[in-house]
């Protein structure tokens, strides 16, 4: 930029010889210039690297895997304290209180939305378990840890899933006599499910309001029930809606739900197998307590299904987190790793600023210099453009050990076009058009020449047109 403004700077006016072998020369100013642009360069370069980070990593989306040890949840048995309460010598309420209080803290934690297993892949690890929005199923994604990551804050997030789903679930009408029970002193209700009529017995409820009660109408527990097993890991699961005495209507309605509990998929390990008791344990735990405060208050029964499938997956979510871990080997032991963060708002704002900057300085100096020709930049065109002014210092190479200084004070004291008493004047110089007078009336050659007016030289502002060097063929 500099080498091109240097000749809109000698057209603009006059200047002694040394004046202008200075601006022409423009040691300092290039120097100056190419500083000024190396420092404009780090400076971007800085400003730049105000917008990225690399930043360590700390949880799921920051983490490298690699072959080593990992730690998983064991699912053999539902534990309580680093005890196994569905063991043969457990007690007998232990398990299924476990089960049903595991569900119950699921219902207060952060769940989120899928349509296909791929949708959970992807998903971070704050979702502790999953609904599918087309259809009445819920699934759970296992985790696994590295062993030195003892808050638990880098998981692995695996492929591995179990999943919930109500089937064929129906709604039948009931009713009770007041004073009617069973062998255990529980209310008998009496439905008919559509080939025979039937009786199911069920904790009495004594509210003034609407209230369901989920039903596990077994005297065995579920984990080893095979008359209400619809499957190795399916149980059919009652729920009775009772509509209060504030109603005075006894009919109410009875919902009967096969709930499923898939195998774990994508499995590597024996310690990633969910047993099917613990899969039907928790296809029952909604009904491993009596009432319960999931209310099916104008639900159809497939939603009613749906209900006791989530409670189910939400068992076997808090299962997995608060059972005892064991180690086993993986190919994807996660560790904390680095990442890029880039903010892209700044970094493309700061990028469109400089880039701006720079070709608005560009645009200002072809506008600055559009009035004079620029010449290349070589020596050459240089020499060529004052061959003029050097010419007075005569041929045989005078002046070939002078220093720039001395040059241009020998080519003053040589004088110009009238060499007369004028010589010994300081004469100024400038860049400008030599017009040569043309033959028969034609118009001469124009060329480009740096001397003073009485060589012919027509500076912008002295005499030409428009301030600015007239179009036509140079020489």
């Amino acid at each position: 930029m500099a080498k091109m403004l240097r000749w809109r700077v000698l057209a603009n006016q006059g200047f002694s010889v040394r004046q202008t072998d200075l601006i022409l020369g423009g040691e300092s100013l290039m120097k100056l210039a190419a500083l000024m642009k190396e420092t404009v360069a780090q400076a971007s370069i800085a400003i730049l690297g105000l917008t990225y980070s690399w930043d360590g990593g700390t949880n799921s989306t920051g983490i490298v895997t690699s072959r080593g040890s990992v730690v998983v949840p064991k699912l053999d048995c539902y534990y309580d304290d680093g005890r196994c309460y569905t063991a043969p010598d457990a007690p007998t309420e232990a398990a299924p209180f476990l089960a049903h209080t595991y569900g119950v803290t699921a219902s207060s934690l952060f769940r989120c939305p899928y349509t296909t297993d791929e949708d959970i892949f992807q998903a971070n690890q704050s979702c502790t378990y999953f609904y599918n929005t087309a259809k009445p199923e819920f699934a759970y994604r296992y985790l696994e840890f590295n062993p030195d990551d003892v808050a638990g804050v880098y998981p692995y997030l695996t492929k591995r899933l179990v999943k919930a789903s109500p089937s064929e679930c129906s709604q039948y009408e009931t009713f009770r006599s007041r004073d009617e029970r069973d062998r255990y002193g529980l209310t008998l209700w009496h439905f008919n499910d559509g080939a025979e009529n039937k009786t199911i017995s069920i904790p009495p409820v004594n509210t003034a309001f609407d209230s369901t009660t989920y039903v596990y109408n077994d005297t065995i527990a579920p984990q080893d029930s095979n008359d209400r097993a619809c499957g190795p890991r399916c149980l059919y699961i009652y729920a009775l809606r009772q509509q209060g005495p504030r109603r005075n209507n006894t009919l109410n309605t009875l919902f009967q739900c096969q709930i499923n509990i898939t195998n774990v998929t994508n499995i590597g390990d024996e310690e990633h197998i969910l047993a099917d008791r613990n899969a039907r344990l928790a296809a029952a735990s909604i009904a491993l307590t009596g009432r319960s405060f999931w209310e099916t208050d104008s639900l159809p029964p497939t939603d009613v299904g749906a209900l006791i499938a989530q409670f189910a997956i939400g068992s076997l979510s808090v299962m997995a987190r608060v059972n005892p871990s064991t180690r086993i080997h993986s190919p994807r032991s996660p560790t904390l790793g680095y990442h890029l963060s880039v903010h892209w708002n700044f970094f493309i704002a700061i990028l469109a600023t400089i880039s701006g900057v720079h070709l608005i300085l560009m645009y200002a100096t072809v506008v600055l210099s559009r009035p004079v020709v620029v010449g290349d930049d070589s020596n050459l065109v240089a020499a060529r453009v004052l061959h003029g002014l050097v010419g007075r210092l005569g041929g045989g190479g005078k002046g070939g050990l002078l220093d720039g200084r001395e040059i241009a004070e020998a080519i003053e004291r040589a004088g110009g076009a009238d060499a007369g008493e004028r010589a010994k004047e300081t004469r100024e110089v400038l860049y400008g058009v030599r017009e040569e007078e043309g033959k028969m009336g034609e118009a001469g050659r124009k060329m480009l020449e740096v001397g003073d007016e009485d060589s012919g030289v027509v500076g912008r502002k002295k005499g030409l047109s428009g301030k600015r060097f007239p179009r036509g063929e140079y020489a």
